[in-house]
């Protein structure tokens, strides 16, 4: 059988061993292990197990060296694709970031945790008094006898205080007194809910007034409730029967209906949004569609799109609708919104339209939210996925197109670590699967227009609001009139005239300061000539 080796980013923080690491993998496990799975390995000079992602199988080993070999593999199946780990080590390289970090923004939450080492009893104890022990060797076996359960490593090493413990485990190991065994904790595990359904599907009405009784109205209301589904959760059925639990149990014990577990996804979705209906689209809405669609229909190359559309021209209803046809094109869709308030009211809006088929992705979630949330995507479950800045990681295995709303807001830039922008991220997703990205603003950034402008990304435009809704009124004011006029406050005469009018019709005014008293330049405020650096042309 040919050797494997795996290259290995193992979960240790320090800067000096951010590198990948190469392992042996064992014979037994050379059909078992993959790219993107998590594992056990021993690490350091005292062999101290930890956890780490495998990130590339390779054949052939070239150095000359002696190498350790993978203890086990925590994962069935692969946790992240190839794609994710191409774009994790691509975030790496391009953001100068920790591999670790770079990573843990691909995995779901919670994966990284602890991995704890249990010492227990083997079976034959009575080998305890043949052996030759030291007295560590007794009090561990006393301690472990007394205990009658495993108990953690750790925990030994705090009740002696013996710098040999881990000698006298290894002693105890090898002499066949004792064993351990390696648990890999979690923050957050799947989550279950008991359910209820009928023993005999095949059961009438009729059948249950002859085994329940007809005097036993609950226990009737409930049965004939639950001939209309297949199964329902108890607590959905104790709310919407208005019954105790010991009335549904009577029902067990008299073998009409049995209690499972079932699995549940946790939902930040709430259950009462109301439909979203089509909208018909106006003729600029259309060319926008239409010009997209054709393009993806095409494969062509140039595969980004800004949409420069004045406030209220309907851009939603174009994600909308192109959402609606990556569909039925079989491809999934990450909808990215600038900030986690904004994503109810985008969630509103395609939950409305989409109904089941969407997940919601952003760190104000729990961590039991974010990991079912995950899950249904990674899982399939969803062809859409919408949120923050975070949800561009969204882990879809057909991706086919982003939508970066407001893609002028710089909180698509992360400022902790590590630091990458949304954007490139979307684009480099869509460059390594084929997909489409499109961009929307009103007030589309510098870098965003300077492209469309290169053609490096197409322009497409909607000028006027939906209905030919007027835009408000604006009114720009020259603040150098205002000086020559005696008027040296921060307020030209036409804004204190306009505050002054509108609270004499009781009306409210929202002054909107852009800068928290800070200046970026220095300006005459007679002429108007801005201060410049004859070097960098910095203001």
């Amino acid at each position: 059988m040919n050797k494997k080796y795996a290259q290995v980013i193992i979960d240790n923080r320090a800067s000096s061993t951010d590198k990948p690491y190469t392992y042996n993998i064992k014979p037994d496990m050379v059909d078992i292990i993959e790219e993107g799975m998590r594992v056990l390995v021993p690490f350091g000079r005292g062999n101290r197990v930890i956890k780490g992602i495998v990130i590339k199988i390779e054949n052939h080993y070239e150095k000359d060296y002696k190498l350790k070999s993978i203890i086990d593999v925590i994962d069935d199946k692969p946790l992240i694709s190839k794609d994710m780990i191409e774009l994790s080590l691509w975030m790496s390289k391009h953001y100068l970031s920790p591999y670790l970090e770079a990573f843990q923004t691909v995995l779901p939450p919670g994966n990284f945790k602890e991995v704890k080492t249990y010492v227990f009893l083997k079976e034959n104890n009575y080998l305890i008094f043949k052996e030759n022990l030291s007295s560590l060797e007794k009090d561990i076996l006393n301690l472990l006898i007394n205990k009658e359960s495993k108990i953690e490593l750790e925990n030994i090493k705090d009740i002696f205080k013996n710098k040999s413990i881990n000698k006298a485990i290894n002693s105890l190991n090898t002499k066949g007194l004792i064993d351990t065994a390696l648990e890999v904790e979690t923050s957050v595990e799947k989550k279950y809910e008991r359910y209820i359904s009928l023993v005999d599907k095949s059961t009438s009405y009729s059948d249950m007034v002859d085994i329940i009784g007809s005097r036993s109205y609950k226990q009737l209301e409930i049965g004939k409730f639950l001939l209309s589904i297949d199964e329902i959760s108890l607590k959905e059925l104790m709310e919407k029967t208005n019954s105790s639990l010991s009335t549904i149990r009577a029902l067990e014990d008299k073998n009409i209906i049995n209690f499972f577990e079932k699995e549940v996804y946790r939902t930040p979705i709430k259950n009462d949004i109301k439909p979203y209906k089509k909208h018909v689209l106006s003729a600029d809405q259309k060319y926008c569609v239409d010009t997209i669609l054709k393009s993806i229909k095409n494969k062509d190359k140039n595969n980004k799109f800004l949409i420069h559309g004045v406030t209220g021209s309907g851009k939603t209803e174009i994600y909308l609708q192109l959402v609606e046809e990556m569909i039925i094109m079989g491809k999934e869709t990450i909808v990215l919104v600038p900030e986690i308030s904004l994503t109810p009211q985008t969630i509103d809006r395609f939950v409305g339209r989409f109904g089941d088929n969407v997940a919601v992705l952003h760190s104000k979630l729990s961590y039991g939210e974010r990991f079912d949330q995950w899950r249904k995507i990674k899982e399939g479950k969803v062809k859409i996925a919408v949120g923050a800045r975070s949800a561009v990681f969204a882990p879809f295995n057909n991706l086919g197109l982003i939508i970066i709303d407001e893609e002028h807001e710089t909180t698509y830039k992360s400022s902790m670590n590590p630091k990458y922008n949304t954007i490139e991220v979307a684009e480099k997703r869509c460059e390594q699967v084929g997909g489409y990205l499109i961009k929307g603003s009103a007030t589309p950034s510098i870098e965003s227009y300077y492209k469309s402008k290169n053609g490096e990304v197409r322009l497409l435009k909607l000028d006027k609001r939906i209905n030919n809704k007027k835009l408000p009124k604006v009114k720009i004011v020259d603040m150098r009139e205002e000086l020559n006029l005696g008027n040296k406050s921060i307020f030209s005469k036409n804004l204190y005239e306009s505050i002054k009018d509108n609270l004499k019709c009781g009306k409210q005014t929202i002054l909107f300061l852009n800068r928290r008293g800070y200046s970026t330049f220095v300006s005459c405020r007679q002429c108007g000539y801005v201060v410049k650096c004859n070097e960098c042309d910095i203001s």
